[in-house]
């Protein structure tokens, strides 16, 4: 299965994978926004006001009620950092028309809603969005920020990931601050709406049994036409991070029973690198799997942490190690998981770590075509990177790589950023370990 790709009027791009492997029909509409040093959280807000109601469907109880009439189709919002861009958007699940009695337009029904949440929002009298849905939404914005702090072992990862980028977008949360999503005006909040509008790419994406023809064709009598849009079609842009002179390192207090240790690697790679495959396979071997060296040496074997694991981001070509650790046992572990590294640049790989870590890879790309989410992330990323690999060409790719290549991007790999979030002990072991 793979994607074809056509533009629409303006700067719209159409993706549709026809298949009738799935009972469901996947539509996504995601806006495309470079970003700068000044990225704000008001568009992600602005987003969220969208999706509480519109002219036609005034409530949130009235927008699920007409959902629930298109056969329990879903609609959520979506909102990731790609590169250095933010993709902000809606995703729609819908049942396939050969499974309902056939007198429900499901798929125009699914494309009224968006264009009602997109381009018909509920407003006051003058235009502007109700008071009592941007304080709701301000409300659940900051709550979610302060969430963040609950889950200590990822508020350590993004606490490395800030640190280690700053000054890059790429180290920036798309939730903003409390102080920042506090402040924003109803003004501000307009401004941000009309930029969504008119400002960026919108990539649609489709899977299903349709015709990309036909599909294109409901899309663009949905849609209103902004002619005054100059048509838009940039690949998004990320550029790994240059190896750093000297270690950065950072800890901080929590009162937790368990410290947190984050290491963030440079490694000169990223999916658009010749040794991009080298490098999945390399931090497959190094923390990524149930079988890797950090989980078989520093959790196992030396009993130095309560999790070790490895994470590779392929569009900003950074890797980050994080550590449930003891603060007695932290200068342990981290040479511990520094030494792992080394054991790789020196090639003690052993024939069936090597292989193990390859099947491991080549099963998760395989199970990708099981999922439509995971189609559609797999190959919305590669289109905006401008990469033209298919699934099963990546499997051959990885199949490809040989110990000599994981070594020498293993040589690459530097730590840039040691982050330890010290536990106190005053509280509990977190939920999740």
């Amino acid at each position: 299965m793979y994607p074809k790709r056509t533009l629409l009027s303006n700067s719209r791009f159409l993706s549709a994978i026809q298949t009738d492997k799935f009972k469901t029909e996947t539509l996504s509409v995601s806006i495309v926004m470079p970003t700068d040093k000044k990225v704000s959280p008001t568009s992600l807000l602005a987003l969220s006001i969208l999706k509480r109601g519109s002219e036609r469907y005034k409530t949130l109880g009235e927008l699920n009620l007409r959902l629930d009439e298109l056969y329990a189709t879903a609609i959520s919002m979506k909102g990731q950092r790609l590169g250095n861009a933010n993709i902000l958007g809606f995703s729609a699940d819908m049942l396939c028309e050969e499974y309902t009695d056939g007198k429900t337009d499901i798929l125009g029904g699914v494309l009224d809603v968006l264009t009602q949440m997109l381009y018909h929002p509920l407003t006051d009298g003058n235009g502007n969005f109700l008071s009592s849905y941007i304080e709701s939404e301000k409300n659940n914005q900051c709550d979610s920020i302060k969430a963040q702090i609950n889950n200590p072992r990822a508020y350590a990862s993004k606490r490395c990931r800030e640190i280690m980028f700053e000054g890059d977008p790429y180290g920036i949360s798309l939730l903003g601050t409390v102080e920042t999503v506090s402040r924003i005006t109803e003004a501000e909040l307009s401004a941000a709406y009309r930029s969504l509008l008119s400002d960026y790419r919108y990539d649609f994406f489709y899977i299903g049994p349709r015709t990309i023809e036909e599909v294109a064709r409901r899309i663009e009598e949905a849609f209103p036409c902004e002619s005054h849009r100059e048509q838009i079609c940039e690949v998004v842009q990320s550029v790994p991070k240059k190896r750093a002179d000297k270690v950065r390192r950072v800890t901080e207090e929590m009162p937790l029973a368990q410290g947190k240790l984050v290491i963030g690697f440079t490694t000169e790679t990223n999916i658009k690198s010749e040794d991009f495959f080298a490098m999945k396979v390399l931090n497959e071997i190094y923390g990524a799997s149930p079988v890797s060296k950090l989980f078989m040496n520093v959790r196992e074997r030396l009993s130095l942490c309560y999790y070790c694991s490895s994470y590779y981001d392929n569009f900003k070509g950074a890797l980050f190690v994080s550590c449930g650790v003891s603060p007695e046992n932290r200068e342990k572990a981290e040479r511990e998981i520094l030494k792992q590294l080394s054991e790789i640049v020196k090639g003690n790989v052993s024939d069936e770590e090597f292989e193990a870590a390859k099947r491991s890879l080549y099963n998760n790309y395989r199970s990708l075509s099981d999922s439509p989410s995971h189609l559609e992330g797999y190959y919305f990323c590669r289109n905006e990177f401008g990469v033209d690999c298919s699934i099963d060409q990546c499997m051959e790719r990885i199949r490809a790589v040989k110990l000599s290549d994981v070594i020498r991007v293993a040589a690459n790999v530097c730590p840039d950023t040691v982050y330890f979030l010290n536990g106190s002990g005053e509280e509990g072991e977190d939920a999740d370990e």
